[in-house]
């Protein structure tokens, strides 16, 4: 799916030329605006202003490249294409009210507009004096016709209208065609016979169209119901009353399916199979796609001054952002089609591969869009592999809870890197005998490792792998989503339930049942084990957070985050903080745990359908960095501005800063408050856009970092300013496939070589009266080994007995929870 804007005013109509590389659509308004496709971008290349009143429906007929339109003005036009200009022929229509629709026949020697005027003319050129004429059906029609559609023999006309009604009328002009045969819906056809009248609709009939056999007409109504007529069993009628707002616009798409929009501001499919067998499929839309408008910052404001309100308030989690107008046929034929487009009163026309929906659908039914895992052991899931379907390419990447390590599950298996120097990537351990891996997390620096493979979704193995062996395994209910990890609690979260279990001995501690429907698996765990917090999903519907203590098992609060969806959650190190963002994408905010206030609040950016993937504080939580679907990561820095703080050094930003300050007074309250939210303090260019990734802020040779893990199998790692922030260098990036030699000539000239001296990370960000607290502790390398010197946060280390020795901790386990009896010494 693709989504374009074309401005903030409204698309009423729009149409296709033959080979849909121009498109011809009216921003209600008396114009017709043609655009052309260059590239990405659509150009406009031509306007038609012949029309004095608004226009209310276009149609372009492909063969002989001709445009017909009709406005309120009570007139219609036909446009034909002479030496690079649109020349508008007047047509007859003799109406003495608004047309409301037109619609070219199949064989384009005539078209049918519908009006305000109780009637619809048919229109068709004279030869002899060279102008469009016109032959008018009135009864028994009794109000405006709303709709309009040719049947595939070129004389049966569907029309819907205000009277709640729904008509078949014969079209047959004796002047320019033959006399047409029987059909199923009737063998009599003078001009203007009634073959179909059905007064049962329920409501206005915003549209019609036929079948591609012409056996079946269906339509929708004001009552929200889509109704279906089957000539081909005495015309009889199905009808379906949905749940959904009404409809306005549909299609077939096959001869047994259906998509329809309209006030929802997305496609619905259904299926038709005969008399009474008329269902509801499914959503066609899918609220993952990036907009390709560009709207600046000016136009953003007058469009939030236009509707005086805020985007947070209105911006819903579908592509469109309001009414769906109009749905087209762009590609493929009636029978079978592929594409189709749609446009909307928010300015914006979304193409929709209908082809690739269905195809994966009946593939995988069980697929969730936009799987992703986050929070603490920071990671996301990968559709296809960096090398295409069945390639060695990544299916899952994720950082350990410290972000030394880096995790890579592969269709062949999964691969452990550490991340603990700038220069080298260094694989610890790859395993080839767990296929389709789409979850590995690691502990901490240990031997410990969980897996979950794509061939058994609802089953977990926990393995030691330095040994070789298993630990354990545990099959579940339903496909496994997320796991989570601390040196206390090991959590499984599914789409309707979540698992918590002891790690020491992994006991079953709590099942949390009948949660909120969370089919992306979104959840956190805090890596501190004494604040042992876990958030999850509080609702389907808007951004709830519920934060449940994992050690006392039992609910700590809810917060109310967002007003959409959530799409990303994490706790800071010491589980004191908690950040998050909606599906929106727009605003982060960051709230104290276990109060649930509100900290902080940063505004990421104004541009829609942005898709936050991953969320990551700094080691001492003074920074949050955010990575989404664009090419830029934000760094936000959370301090606590000074109300009597020093006079800022004079500069541009410093006077726009204040100038937005003595303007927000004036503005709308939401306004107001949104320009009073936090910008980015450092900021991230990635040399790809469009992608899956995920962020890490960590300390690497004793220097702060942004570690950013594309889905393309690549690792970027970046500079961070802590004192001035602004643009991160890329230091360096390492293929997690291949060799990082193949790289180095051509990317040298790209690296910057790293300060040779530079305070530490904690020395040049920490605020002096908050600073964590550490406690000189031995720490533990991979081996178990001590490592001489470091300084490791005291809230590491358990009270209890939980250590890292891996020969006497984690030993292999000799049961099963499926009872398969396979734990024991099974390799990785």
């Amino acid at each position: 799916m693709s989504l374009y804007s074309f401005g903030l005013e409204p698309l009423s109509c729009h149409a296709w030329n033959k080979d849909r590389t121009q498109i011809a659509l009216s921003p209600n308004t008396n114009d017709v605006h043609i655009y052309q496709k260059k590239g990405k971008e659509w150009i406009k290349i031509h306007e038609l202003t012949e029309h004095s009143g608004r226009i209310t429906g276009i149609d372009w007929a492909p063969e002989s490249n001709r445009i017909v339109t009709c406005a309120s003005d009570r007139n219609a036009y036909v446009w034909t294409l002479k030496d690079g200009v649109w020349k508008p022929t007047l047509v007859l229509v003799r109406i003495n009210r608004a047309a409301t629709c037109v619609k070219w026949s199949p064989l384009e020697n005539k078209f049918a507009l519908g009006s305000g005027a109780k009637l619809i003319s048919v229109c068709y050129f004279e030869k002899e004096n060279d102008w469009w004429l016109s032959k008018h059906i009135k009864k028994p029609i009794n109000s405006t016709v709303l709709s309009l559609d040719w049947h595939p023999n070129n004389m049966l006309l569907a029309a819907g209208s205000a009277d709640l009604n729904c008509r078949i009328f014969s079209a047959y002009i004796k002047d320019i065609e033959d006399r047409p045969g029987p059909t199923p819906w009737g063998s009599k056809m003078p001009f203007g016979e009634v073959l179909l009248e059905y007064k049962e609709c329920g409501g206005w009939v915003h549209s019609v169209c036929f079948s591609p056999s012409g056996d079946a007409l269906a339509w929708v109504s004001h009552n929200s119901a889509i109704s279906v007529a089957d000539a081909s069993k005495g015309k009889e009628v199905t009808q379906l009353t949905t749940r959904h707002l009404p409809l306005l616009s549909l299609l077939f798409v096959s001869e047994t399916q259906i998509v329809a929009a309209g006030h929802d501001c997305c496609p619905y499919q259904y299926s038709y199979k005969g008399p009474g067998c008329l269902e509801f499929v499914k959503k066609v839309d899918i609220p993952k796609q990036s907009s390709k408008g560009n709207m600046s910052a000016m136009q953003h404001f007058r469009n939030l001054d236009k509707r005086a309100t805020d985007e947070e308030d209105t911006e819903l989690g579908s592509l469109h952002q309001n009414s769906i107008t109009q749905l087209c046929i762009l590609e493929g034929r009636k029978a079978k089609v592929e594409k189709f487009s749609s446009v909307s009163l928010d300015g914006a026309m979304v193409i929709w591969d209908f082809k690739r929906s269905n195809r994966s659908q009946a593939s995988d039914p069980g697929r969730r869009e936009g799987r992703r895992s986050l929070g603490i052991g920071i990671g996301m899931e990968i559709e296809e592999g960096a090398d295409g379907p069945g390639g060695p390419g990544p299916c899952c990447v994720s950082f350990n809870q410290d972000s030394t390590s880096l995790a890579v599950g592969t269709k062949t298996g999964y691969k452990l890197f550490s991340v603990t120097s700038v220069d080298k990537l260094d694989c610890i351990h790859e395993s080839t005998e767990t296929p389709d891996v789409y979850i590995v997390e690691r502990l901490f620096s240990s031997s410990l490792v969980v897996v979950v493979s794509q061939s058994m979704p609802r089953r977990m193995n926990v393995y030691h792998f330095k040994k070789g062996t298993e630990i354990c395994n545990y099959s579940y209910s339903n496909n496994i989503l997320a796991v989570r990890l601390n040196r206390q609690r090991l959590v499984v979260c599914l789409e309707e339930s979540i698992y918590i279990h002891n790690i020491k001995d992994m006991k079953l501690l709590k099942t949390l049942l009948n949660t909120p429907s969370n089919p992306s698996g979104l959840c956190a765990l805090s890596i501190n084990h004494s604040n042992s917090f876990l958030a999850y999903p509080g609702s389907d519907t808007i951004g709830e957070i519920i934060v449940y203590d994992a050690n006392n098992l039992s609910t700590v609060t809810m917060i109310p985050a967002h007003d959409s969806p959530l799409a990303a959650i994490t706790f800071n190190a010491s589980g004191t903080k908690l950040a998050s963002a909606s599906e929106r994408g727009t605003v982060i905010r960051v709230f104290s745990i276990p109060e649930g206030l509100r900290l902080f609040e940063f505004r990421r950016g104004m541009k829609r359908y942005v898709n936050i993937s991953s969320l990551s504080f700094s080691p001492d939580a003074q920074f949050l960095c955010a990575s989404s679907n664009t090419e830029t990561v934000h760094i936000f820095k959370l301090e606590q501005h000074s109300p009597s703080g020093e006079e800022e050094a004079p500069s541009w930003s410093t006077y726009v800063g204040k100038m937005f300050t003595a303007a927000s007074s004036y503005l709308p309250a939401q306004v107001s408050g949104m320009m009073s939210q936090d910008r980015a303090f450092a900021t991230v260019r990635l040399q790809m856009a469009g992608q899956k990734n995920v962020c890490a802020l960590a300390i690497i040779q004793k220097l702060p970092r942004l570690l950013v893990a594309s889905s393309d199998g690549q690792l970027f790692i970046y500079n961070i300013d802590p004192q001035d922030g602004g643009e991160c260098t890329l230091v360096q990036k390492h293929r997690l496939f291949g060799s990082d030699k193949e790289w180095e000539e051509t990317e040298k000239s790209e690296l910057t070589e790293p300060p040779q001296a530079c305070q530490s990370y904690a020395a040049t960000v920490a605020i002096p009266t908050s600073g964590p607290v550490t406690a000189t502790l031995t720490g533990y390398s991979e081996d178990g080994g001590a490592k001489k010197g470091e300084v490791i946060p005291e809230h590491e280390f358990a009270a209890g007995p939980v250590c890292l020795d891996d020969e006497t901790e984690f030993p292999p386990i000799n049961w099963c929870r499926d009872g398969s009896g396979r734990g024991k010494g099974r390799r990785p």
